[in-house]
């Protein structure tokens, strides 16, 4: 007998098999392309339609699950309006090129207001593991850590999304691991099917994520995370900074390099980690060392938990030694 989940899957398959199809004509009718120039790699225009491939399963997701009762969505209808003006601000982005000021600045406003109507998201207590230390924060330290936290993830996903492939297995490390703790993700589960098509056209560079994908994926991803560890404390603390390490470390040297040399933190340039491996060994070996970064981490913390400082300082080390490395060839 067919159940009804199984249903719900096979017609989330149609429905990205029809945008597979269609694809050519789906950016033709949107037209919004990323233009190369030379911070890019690159070198034909290349449509940043991946956001909307995640964000068309996204929604059906949620609609068929409010619709059949089928428990795969755990959201409510507030956080399907602030992820859809996430999407929005990402995909204006993606059309206009807005200001890079406006657009942290509108990024800040939909966190605030969400945080606001959606204040379960707050995270007001964290166990530090690794020191055995309880933290306790009021509403407004509260308020203001989980606006810090859910801005510098996005912020430091939007700036690892570089080569092909790079943020899309990054996203597949995530979810796979967010899995391995909690089996109950249904959510995430289901949107392994996007993220296959869409790799499959990003490894023939015929499509990006563009700033609508890393931006609602990241900022779905964080609110996962939030409510795991607040709710199901399936996620220590422990485990949350090193599967956003990677991203966030080197968003960190970027910012304060560019600060250093007097030019503005927000705007690109070519000396992300990423770019900097590319131009030496290639996407192949590039996205190996990257995967590697963020994989073993977890792998060691998982048999070794009791040596979590250890582990976060070895992983600093190997980052910037192979920075000095790559100076050195």
């Amino acid at each position: 007998m067919i159940s009804g989940f199984n249903i719900f899957i096979f017609f989330q398959i149609i429905i990205n098999i029809i945008f597979l199809i269609n694809f050519t004509k789906i950016a033709s009718y949107v037209n919004i392309y990323d233009i190369p120039n030379k911070r890019k790699i690159h070198i034909n225009p290349v449509p940043p339609l991946g956001g909307i491939l995640f964000f068309i399963n996204f929604i059906y997701i949620f609609c068929v699950s409010k619709i059949s009762g089928i428990q795969v969505f755990y959201f409510n209808d507030i956080f399907i309006i602030f992820s859809s003006l996430i999407f929005i601000l990402g995909l204006v982005d993606d059309k206009k090129n807005l200001n890079p000021f406006l657009k942290f600045l509108s990024l800040i406003s939909i966190i605030v207001f969400h945080l606001i109507l959606q204040n379960n998201f707050l995270i007001n207590k964290f166990y530090l593991d690794f020191i055995n230390f309880d933290v306790h924060l009021t509403y407004y330290q509260s308020f203001f850590f989980t606006t810090l936290c859910v801005l510098l993830f996005i912020n430091a996903s939007n700036l690892y999304d570089g080569i092909n492939l790079q943020y899309s297995l990054y996203i597949f490390i995530l979810f796979t691991y967010l899995i391995f703790k909690n089996d109950d993700l249904e959510i995430i589960k289901l949107l392994y099917l996007p993220l296959i098509f869409f790799i499959y056209l990003n490894l023939k560079s015929k499509c990006f994520l563009g700033d609508s994908g890393t931006l609602f994926i990241s900022y779905l991803i964080a609110m996962i995370v939030i409510s795991e560890h607040n709710n199901m404390k399936n996620l220590s603390i422990s485990e949350i900074i090193l599967l956003m390490i990677l991203p966030g470390i080197d968003m960190l040297r970027l910012f304060v390099k560019r600060i250093s040399n007097k030019k503005n933190p927000f705007l690109g340039d070519r000396n992300h980690i990423h770019h900097l491996l590319f131009d030496k060994f290639g996407l192949l070996k590039t996205n190996l060392i990257l995967i590697s970064l963020t994989t073993f981490p977890l792998i060691f913390l998982n048999f070794f938990n009791d040596h979590f400082v250890f582990i976060l300082l070895g992983t600093i080390m190997i980052y910037f030694c192979i920075l000095k490395f790559y100076k050195k060839m």
